[in-house]
């Protein structure tokens, strides 16, 4: 993405020669061919300039003569794993991501979208919990380890978060805890280091966030019962610029009604409007949250203290608290109607 775009743009009559000196200086293995009111009309990329080579035998041809004038493009704002199944859906290497006006904003490449620089952050997972609910699953194996997809729950979650860049990863235990750490070990077989928080009792939702060393930076915390593709960096981005003590991760659940609803007016006993089976959109938390330093502190030592108890510590002292939408799939799995759709069935 940073990628200066104007350096890769060219038009229509721009000869063959150039289009290759400009995929050699830049490394980006494609052209963009914008028109006169610098709207993307076409695209070359290397596997275009040599056959185009073969097929003209001349470099000066235009670029306009063997362009892809049918491609494939996103809207700005498209989530990055949206981008990333696109890619591997229609097996190609770059997306340009267009604004309203079908100008190029930014190129994505496959490259850039596999590789993630390293996140000083560190994240929490909490996976601790009995699971009762999803007894008698949980009865030997502790929620988290339960297997969708042919993996753990837990599993999935942790390659999601290296894959976002974060290298430093604590898992909460307390029930069951050494199938957990038996399975992930120090995390070297997963890409990053894994360090383990030890609840003697249970601590709630966010308690073991008392046992972390002294941290300087945002704390990403997630229950260990979520499969999600969730956006991390946009979600850490988000908390930092608004300057948020904490940032609930929150999805728009909707609730619909099989019915006819009537709006009424009691004094007059009539009907005042009609709504046919309406859905009703409630923004509600989604079990993942960023957290800063300061906030961290107000932890109590070895309490049952939940994560709603810390959003209430900030309404107590009047520190903000965000949210962001997220917008990728995401399924909690609690019960067994929510596990059975993590698999599929």
């Amino acid at each position: 993405m940073g990628l200066n775009i104007d350096k890769i743009s060219i038009n229509g009559s721009t000869p063959l020669i150039d289009a290759l000196k400009i995929v050699d200086e830049f490394s980006c293995r494609v052209v963009l061919v914008v028109d006169d009111n610098q709207r993307l009309c076409g695209i070359a990329n290397d596997g275009d300039l040599r056959r185009a080579i073969l097929k003209f035998n001349s470099f000066n041809v235009p670029v306009e003569d063997f362009m892809q004038k049918k491609f494939v493009s996103i809207k700005e704002g498209t989530s990055r794993s949206k981008v990333l199944d696109k890619m591997k859906a229609l097996c190609v290497d770059q997306i340009p991501v267009l604004n309203g006006k079908g100008h190029v904003v930014a190129l994505h490449t496959l490259r850039e979208m596999i590789t993630t620089d390293a996140l000083v952050n560190p994240a929490v997972i909490m996976a601790g919990g009995k699971g009762t609910r999803l007894r008698p699953l949980t009865e030997n194996i502790p929620k988290p380890m339960l297997t969708v997809a042919g993996r753990p729950i837990l599993e999935h979650i942790i390659y999601h978060l290296v894959g976002s860049g974060f290298k430093n990863i604590y898992l909460s235990l307390n029930y069951k805890g050494e199938l957990i750490e038996d399975y992930f070990g120090n995390g070297n077989n997963f890409g990053c280091q894994i360090r383990y928080l030890r609840e003697e009792e249970p601590l709630g939702t966010a308690g073991a966030l008392s046992l972390l060393p002294e941290q300087l930076e945002d704390v990403l915390l997630m229950n260990g019962d979520l499969i999600t593709q969730f956006d991390v960096k946009n979600l850490l981005n988000v908390h930092s610029s608004r300057k948020n003590s904490i940032t609930i991760g929150s999805r728009d659940h909707v609730t619909k009604i099989p019915y006819g609803v009537l709006e009424i007016d009691e004094k007059e006993h009539r009907v005042i409007k009609l709504a046919e089976k309406p859905e009703i959109h409630n923004i509600v938390n989604g079990g993942v949250y960023v957290i800063s330093p300061e906030l961290l502190k107000k932890v109590p030592k070895a309490t049952v203290y939940n994560a709603t108890d810390l959003v209430e510590s900030c309404f107590k002292y009047n520190l903000k608290v965000g949210y962001h939408l997220l917008e990728e799939d995401w399924i909690d799995v609690g019960e067994h109607q929510q596990l059975k759709k993590a698999k599929g069935h």
